[in-house]
Parts: C-alpha cells; structure tokens; sequence
C-alpha cells in the first residue's frame, strides 16, 4: 500500500470528499487518493493511529482565524468580532488580515520609515474599535523589522501620550535610550504629526515632565523641534514651556517658535548694578527676542526702556573701571591669569545672544561628556566694537591702558601646542561670526545662517582640541554683542572714524551732537585719554551706512552683554538637599522657608517651588534663586492662604547652566497654628 497524506479537520474546510465510513476509507485506498477526514468523525482516532503506524504524512486544516489566533493570543477575545464576515478572506498573518480588516491601511511590501509614518498619520484619522486596535497593535508588531518594531508600536498607538511618557521613563516601557539617526528621523515626524492631532498643545504637564525626565538628549531634541513644527502649523505657543524647549531647540528652530511666544512687558533697568545681568537675561531678553522674531524694530515699550539704560550701564561701566567691581567680563578675564588649572579663553567677535546656545549645543553634542559649569552674562566695555572691547578682554584692563601687543592667538589651531607644553592660560581672539554677521548683500535671514555655521565650524576645532589635548577648562565669551535688528540711518554723523554705530577719535572741542546720539567721554570709560566717541541711539546708524542689519557699536543692552560660559570635565547630574517649611496661622497668609545645600559640581538655579497643599498645587512666586556649586542659600516665599493638609514632599524645577531643567523632590515641614477662639461672656459678672 503507497503512502499517501491525511488530512484532518472541519468538513467544510477539507478540500477533497469528506470519508465518514470504512467503506469509503477502503475505496480511496484502492484509488490512491489521500484521505479527507472530519475531525469529528467517530473514525478520526481509528484512522490516526493507522496513518501513524504507516508513517502516513498527516496535516491538520484549520480555519485562517484559528491561525491567526494560535498566532497572536491577545486577539482571543476579539475573534467573533474580527473575522465575521471576513472568514473567506481571512489569512492566518496579521498584518495581510489587517489590510483586509482595516480600510485604508497604508500597503507595504516592506517595513520602511515612510510607511510608518503614513500608517500614523492614518491611525490619527481613522476610528478603530477595541478589537481593531488590538489587531493593529498585533499586525504592525509582526510586520515590522526588528531595527523598526518600536517605530511601527509607536505609529500604531491609540495613546500617543503614554508612548510620550515612555520615551521619557515615566511609564513601563521605558524608551530612553539613544537612537539610530533613521529611527530619530521618523520618530520627529511621528511627534509633529501627534502634535497637530491627537496631542493638543495644551497638554503642557506632560511635555514638562519629558523635559524635565531622564529622556535622552536626543529625544527632548526630537520632541521640542516636532513641537515647533506643530506651533508653525497654527497651533499657540505656551509660554511656561519656553525656557524648558530652548537648550534643545536649534537656531532655526527658536526662529520659528519665537513669533508666537509674547513675553511678559520688560521693566525698567534696575539701578543695582548686580541685578542689570538677571534682569537683562529674564525681563529684556524674552522681549527683545519676540520683537525681533517679528521683525518689529522699535515699539513705544522698549525706547523708553533703552534711553533708561543707557545712564545706568554707562554708571556701572564707569564705577567698574574705578573700583575694579561689578559684573564686567574684562574683571572676570583678568580673574584667569591668576588661575592655577589649564584654561583655554575663546573670545569670540560680536555675538547675538542665541548664539553661544548654539555654540553650547553643537559642542555638548560633539563632546557630552564635558559640562557647562557656570554661565553668566556680563557687561562688555563701551563703544562696543571690536578694537575698543576685544583688546580689554584679552588682557582684563581698558583700552587705553594697552600700549603693546596682546599675546593672544588668533586661530584655534595656534593653541594646541602651548596647552600640550602646559601653558596656564591660553588666549583665543576669533574674527567670527562677526565677519558673517557683516557680509555685504546678505539678507537678514541668510546672515543668521552664515553665522550659525561659522559656529558649527568653531564647535569642530573646538572638539578636536577638548577630546586630544590635556586641558581643565574652556571659557567661552564675546568682545561685545550686536543689535537684534534692523538699523535706520537717521543720525547725522560727525568728524572721526565711523563704525557702524559709533563713531570714535571725535576731537572733544569740534563735537556737535546730533540730538540721536551720544558723546562717550574716552577718559571716563577708559577707551581713549585723548579723544571721545560718539554712538548712535536706539536702533539707529549714521547717515551714509545705509540701513544695516546686526550692527554694534551702541549702547543697547544687546550690544553692551555678553555671554562667559565656563565648560569642563564634570559631572552633569544634580546633587541638592534641603527641606520648606511652611509656618503661619491656617487660614492667614504665611511664609514658606527653602532651604538648599548644593552639593553638585556646578551652580544651579531654583525656577519655581510647588507642592500640595489643601487638594491643589501651591505654585510659589518668587525670584529665582541661584546656588553656587558647594554652597548653601535660603528663601522665603510668600503663601496667600496657609492650609491644614499638605503633601510630604515639595517638587523643585531648578536648572543647570546649560538651560537644562531637573525635577528635585525634598521633604515639606510645617509649623502651623489653628486660631484660637474664646467663648467667654465679659458682661457676665455684671
């Protein structure tokens, strides 16, 4: 007798004549035919164990559900729903069940980065019930390649916030790892495209908490830039998240947000010396960088605000330069050569604020296991052009007061080898961005652009020299800054050398000022013994410069600040301790009492202190408070209504230098006192 295959299963899935008796059994034997019998049937076990012994070749026939289902468990319980209607078309692979199942699921003869985008944009329309997002979940887990699983999971989502929440370790799984260029790519635009669906902006508590996670750098990258996308698709910024977005945004990128973020109105310059850095980085920036992102040039706020502190700059330049005090950058120059470790000082020629954020961005990008151990802003020397305030940088005492070459390289490379024989500090004076910044017929957009890879190139030799040469420390900082805008040709110029904004070697006894202007006296701020200079006001040239975009040479608050950013071998993690106490009468207003010990290797900043007080968030207003690497400061912070219950801990945001922000839990005291109330009769014993 030849061997011949037998086939078990449900009658109406058997492809031959179903055997339901022995005599039909014998017939197909003596044809030849392969046997056809019904799982059921009473002579099943009989004709197993036959074709067993015989080493008959048996095959089991099952419907393509019941594949299916053997296949992926997790659609057991939707089986009814999913292949009624669908059985003789059904397939035992998910995903060709699910092109079947699901109109409109974008086809693919393979996994690819463009495929999953287009099956989330299609998820995002599409209306699935339980069952079908199981079998999607299901089909895009089996059709995807193993380097694109998670990208295909995420497309498939139905809860593109809990994927969010993922990413940054705040659920199970948890995502935070590095990932592969390709997989960034397509994950960019899986989050632009959930911003402008699904993830409303307004869901501003969960973007907090991903920036402030243990989320990759590249991932917070990723999720700020897909949220300017989505910002520049219609959607409102929300201000809160600004300072969180910006160490991860490019300079494109903070362009485009900019326009659609409106500050808070600036206030005045303060008469504090000490307080002008805080106030122009958190009140005047914010503002003057919206302005220009709308390319507005003036408005009726800022002039005031500019002609206000033109008196108090110029006061605290001049005291500075007597005392020796104060927040200027050619002190904190001068403070190196005293230095006992290994210092490389890049000065870098008239920078726009953004771009030492993308200086830092490119270099901790290159380098990350280096840190930004300190950035301050400080007040450059006056008329902010470059052969007045780059000769006082370098050797850390006014103009005027040099009468010899300064010593300092004027190339990256030139400073290797100094630094390899052990030479303490080593000075850099670079040309760029300013060159950029004044390339003739650029337009204000490309200029910007010229600039940023200027400092793209900056950040290579910069990365060379952190990753082969022994060094302690780098400080990067400016000469002076430059207008953020367009400048009007207004001012009528007098007798002397113009630069742009300034005009200098102007002889005191032929001086006739144009009421748009300003006479520097050369003695008084140390730039010239001899002669004075004359700058032009408020966002105003000479006459004769034509208009100008990106100019220096004024007094606006721009032009006169510039960044010192310390970077270093450091560890990036926060180490803080402290407690709040909370004291007063319940009911009453009170005072709340932060108390921090810095125990990490770099300053940190305190931006808001919240907790649980009475079933909601009390969120303190307070200025920010800044603590210094080994050292301890104490607050107090107003509370308007003293509660009864509280939270046991108190949730800290407090930033590093590089702009990063961290979430710090402490534990929350109180001290709180019930009014006492007296029921006692005073006429009683009358």
């Amino acid at each position: 007798m030849k061997s011949r295959r037998v086939y078990f299963g449900p009658k109406e899935l058997l492809a031959g004549p179903c055997l339901d008796c022995d005599a039909d059994i014998w017939r197909a034997l003596l044809n030849g035919d392969d046997l056809h019998i019904a799982d059921k049937s009473s002579i099943a076990p009989w004709v197993r164990n036959v074709a067993a012994a015989r080493k008959w070749p048996i095959e089991t026939v099952e419907a393509a559900a019941a594949k299916l289902i053997r296949a992926h468990p997790e659609l057991h319980a939707h089986v009814d729903e999913l292949v009624i209607g669908f059985e003789a078309s059904a397939t035992d692979n998910a995903w060709n069940f699910a092109v079947i199942r699901l109109t409109g699921l974008p086809q693919e003869a393979k996994p690819s980065v463009s495929h999953a985008e287009s099956v989330a944009r299609w998820r995002l329309c599409a209306e699935l019930s339980t069952a079908e997002q199981v079998l999607l979940n299901s089909a895009c887990k089996q059709f995807a390649s193993q380097d694109l699983e998670e990208i295909y999971v995420f497309a498939a989502s139905s809860e593109p916030r809990h994927v969010l929440a993922c990413l940054a370790g705040l659920q199970e799984p948890q995502l935070t790892s590095e990932w592969s260029s390709e997989r960034e790519s397509c994950l960019a635009e899986l989050l632009t495209v959930w911003f402008r669906g699904e993830l409303a902006v307004s869901d501003t508590d969960l973007l907090s908490q991903i920036l402030i996670s243990v989320a990759s750098y590249s991932v917070k990258s990723i999720l700020a830039s897909a949220y300017v996308r989505a910002i520049s698709a219609g959607l409102d910024a929300e201000n809160s998240l600004v300072p969180l977005l910006r160490p991860y945004l490019s300079a494109s990128d903070l362009d485009a947000l900019l326009p659609y973020v409106k500050p808070a109105l600036p206030q005045s310059p303060p008469q504090s010396v000490e307080k002008l850095p805080d106030w122009y980085e958190r009140s005047y920036l914010p503002y003057r960088e919206w302005m220009h992102a709308r390319k507005v040039v003036t408005d009726e706020v800022i002039e005031p605000i500019w002609s206000a502190y033109e008196d108090v700059y110029l006061k605290a330049l001049q005291r500075g330069l007597g005392t020796g005090d104060g927040p200027l950058a050619m002190h904190y120059s001068r403070a190196l050569q005293y230095g006992e470790v290994r210092t490389l000082l890049v000065i870098l020629d008239g920078t726009l604020p953004k771009d030492s954020e993308v200086l830092i961005r490119k270099l901790k990008q290159l380098n990350p296991e280096w840190s930004v151990a300190a950035r301050e802003w400080l007040l450059a020397t006056a008329p902010t052009i470059t052969e007045v305030c780059r000769p006082s940088m370098v050797l850390g005492i006014s103009a005027s007061q040099i009468d010899e070459q300064d010593g300092a390289h004027t190339a990256l490379a030139k400073a290797k080898q100094p630094l390899v024989e052990g030479q303490r500090l080593v000075v850099v004076k670079l040309r760029q961005p300013d060159r950029a910044y004044e390339t003739v017929g650029a337009s204000s957009e490309v200029l910007p652009k010229m600039a940023e890879f200027q400092l793209g190139l900056i950040a290579d030799e910069l990365s060379g020299i952190m990753k082969t040469v022994p060094i302690d420390r780098i400080v990067l900082t400016a000469d002076h800054g430059r207008c953020l805008g367009l400048v009007e040709p207004v001012v009528a110029p007098c007798k002397g050398n113009i630069h742009r904004r300034a005009i200098t070697g102007v002889v005191r006894s032929e001086l006739v000022l144009d009421q748009r202007s300003r006479r520097l006296d050369g003695d008084l701020l140390g730039f010239d013994s001899v002669t004075d200079a004359v700058v032009a006001r408020g966002a105003t040239t000479f006459i004769g410069n034509g208009f100008v975009w990106y100019p220096h040479g004024g007094l606006l608050p721009e032009e006169t600040f510039v960044p010192w950013i310390v970077l270093a071998k450091l560890a990036a993690s926060v180490d803080i301790t402290g407690k709040v106490n909370v004291s007063g009468v319940a009911g009453k207003p009170g005072m709340a009492t932060l108390t921090l010990s810095n125990r990490s290797s770099m300053s940190i900043s305190v931006m808001s202190a919240s907790w649980e007080m009475e079933g909601r968030t009390f969120a303190g207003e307070h200025v920010p408070l800044q603590v210094p690497p080994a050292a301890s400061r104490t607050l107090s912070i107003l509370v308007d209504q003293v509660g009864k219950r509280f939270s046991e801990e108190a949730t800290l945001i407090v930033t590093t230098p590089d702009g990063h922000a961290h979430s710090v839990k402490i534990p929350l005291e109180t001290d709180i006192r019930r009014m006492q109330s007296q029921n006692i009769d005073l006429l009683d014993d009358l």
